[in-house]
């Protein structure tokens, strides 16, 4: 396995900009030294300096917060083993060794050739993550006094790293000084009672401005100002332009004037399913079984898209692409598949109970989180966005008998309309634990599920092994593709039993009608010390769903039993139609038998 991860991280073959193929090791760290020191280890031609005044008419800290940063840095703050990071505080200097960021890439897309392929990951040492949080806890004390509440973060004017190392196939290059830094003007008109020009997050800028020329120009100029006295220059072609509410030549000029292209808002949700589809392309070889792509959707792709929707509200045209990546992975093993599903993907939401896989419904969930939106609306009065709504659209009214206000985005009309679905029930306490929305209590309230099946113990109670559990799932649901099914959908194949050849192949007959997988099942039964003649397999499901009600260590054994041999039957019925391999009913016994057995253990 590590061999497998090493293989595909390491970098064997690149391409320079001048497009020369690049092979050994010695050609391949030079490259990347001379990519990256042009990235950030080129100086600012001319630094103008700060404009004190400019300063001065901005949030400053009190003396004593000030001076509370520099105190001197007690024992109790660092372990007093680690004396580099006292030595820091008391010299300010730093070993270059201590002082010096490993940078290693790991490729972005298969089969990776350039530079701007692969996604730079920094790996910061001990005592500089120690010497870090020691800074930035000192910082939090005072740091709402110069930041406003509109912002999400905080970008120190420069990093406490001063110089990198490319890790290169593990070996790390020599380090490159880093010597980058990381009147005309109308309000955006949703801004001005709030003064909010710009908004600032991990490493994002949000910059609003009246959609005019003058706006535009005196609100980058400024942005202009602060990259010539910081170094710190914006990437134009990471950047995006939005307007609203103006002409198409109108906003045209604004894009021409300031050279950043314009965004959308499907485009903005691309990287979201081009990280799902590459994560699902990049599990397409390998051999997983029903179960073994169930899990990974379960835990890896829904864990994916449930972070977004919890931040923003996602379009249903995302949501529903999405659910279609997953079912085609899930039946097809790939994102492109065409598959017809065997159960609808609204089946397979509902919980276990009612015969479903317990899977999240995409939409659903999305318009749960909606509600959390509108939770937030109407209690977290304290947060900008809310303060933003409250002042340009609410006006003092009241918020839940109001009609909808004109000029709403798509995004908060959703978030207005979700209001019907709390006042069917009168208060988001429901909803709500230790003052925080709980986006599950919301989701199980809207999503309208069916009755419960006769047989939801043998899958909820299961033991078995999960693909067996699965198949025996889709058995129970009738969606086998047995051969009377493949005929019904036109396939020209035989319908011959592929283990008795003596009859026509269906549900029914497979289990356990046919002669094999009756002498398979009741010897399985007899080891089980069940002394009785073999049933249909309506009784037999009957029979199973009642043993799996109970506790008892006989009765777990022979409901595992039955999953595990309509599992081991299904295996033999594809082995011989597939590979013309049968094996032997008392090998097939001996096999069932021994997986019980383990599952008991």
């Amino acid at each position: 396995c590590y061999e497998g991860e090493y293989t595909r991280n390491s970098i064997d073959l690149l391409y320079d900009t001048a497009g020369k193929k690049l092979v050994t090791t010695e050609e391949i760290q030079k490259e990347i030294c001379v990519f990256y020191k042009e990235l950030v280890g080129s100086a600012a031609d001319n630094l103008v300096g700060i404009d004190l005044d400019v300063v001065r008419k901005g949030n400053q800290l009190t003396a004593d917060a000030a001076q509370g940063l520099v105190v001197p840095v007690t024992n109790d703050e660092i372990d007093v083993s680690l004396a580099a990071v006292k030595e820091f505080f008391d010299t300010g200097k730093m070993l270059r060794k201590i002082n010096n960021t490993s940078v290693t890439l790991i490729p972005k897309v298969q089969n990776a050739t350039s530079i701007k392929d692969f996604r730079p990951i920094a790996c910061c040492s001990i005592v500089y993550k120690l010497i870090s949080k020691i800074l930035t806890s000192r910082m939090q004390v005072v740091i709402g006094d110069v930041i406003r509440n509109a912002q999400s973060g905080f970008i120190p004017g420069r990093n406490i790293s001063v110089s990198y190392s490319i890790l290169v196939n593990g070996a790390p290059t020599s380090p490159i000084p880093a010597k980058k830094g990381d009147k005309h003007f109308k309000y955006h008109p949703r801004c001005k009672k709030l003064n909010i020009t710009h908004m600032m997050f991990a490493d994002d800028l949000l910059m609003f401005s009246r959609a005019d020329i003058p706006s535009v120009t005196a609100l980058f100029g400024a942005f202009t100002k602060f990259s010539l006295d910081s170094g710190l220059l914006a990437n134009l072609h990471k950047s995006e332009v939005y307007t609203a509410g103006i002409p198409d030549d109108m906003s045209d000029q604004i894009v021409e004037q300031i050279g950043i292209p314009k965004g959308n808002l499907f485009a903005d949700c691309k990287p979201l399913i081009e990280k799902i589809v590459d994560r699902v392309r990049s599990w397409t070889a390998k051999f997983l079984s029903y179960a073994g792509r169930l899990q990974l959707i379960k835990s890896v792709l829904f864990g994916i898209q449930m972070y977004w929707s919890q931040i923003f509200v996602m379009p249903k045209k995302v949501m529903k692409e999405i659910q279609r990546i997953c079912r085609c992975f899930l039946w097809t093993g790939s994102d492109l598949g065409s598959k017809k599903a065997p159960v609808v993907w609204e089946q397979m939401c509902f919980p276990k109970s009612c015969g479903g896989w317990n899977l999240t419904n995409l939409v659903i969930w999305n318009k749960a989180t909606v509600v959390k939106h509108l939770w937030a609306l109407s209690m977290k009065q304290d947060r900008p966005w809310v303060k933003w709504i409250h002042i340009y659209y609410v006006k003092n009214q009241n918020f839940w008998s109001m009609p909808v206000p004109n000029g709403l985005t798509w995004s908060l009309r959703k978030i207005w309309h979700s209001r019907d679905m709390v006042m069917q029930v009168g208060t988001f306490d429901q909803f709500t634990y230790a003052s925080k929305f709980k986006i599950n209590k919301m989701y199980k309230y809207l999503h309208d599920i069916g009755g419960h099946v006769s047989w939801k113990r043998i899958i909820c109670n299961s033991k078995a092994t999960p693909k067996a559990a699965f198949i025996v799932w889709l058995a129970l649901h009738k969606r086998l593709p047995t051969k009377d099914r493949l005929r019904g959908w036109g396939m020209n194949i035989s319908s011959t039993c592929e283990l008795c050849q003596a009859a026509d192949e269906s549900l029914d007959h497979l289990f356990f009608d046919c002669s094999v997988s009756k002498e398979v099942w009741s010897g399985v039964l007899q080891h089980l010390g069940v002394s009785r003649s073999v049933m249909q397999w309506e009784l037999e499901v009957q029979w199973c769903s009642v043993k799996s009600r109970s506790t008892k260590e006989a009765d777990i054994r022979r409901s595992i039993a039955f999953s595990e041999t309509v599992y081991a039957l299904w295996l033999q019925r594809n082995a011989n139609l597939f590979k013309n391999k049968l094996d032997s009913i008392d090998c097939i016994v001996r096999r069932i038998l021994f997986i019980v057995a383990c599952r008991c253990e």
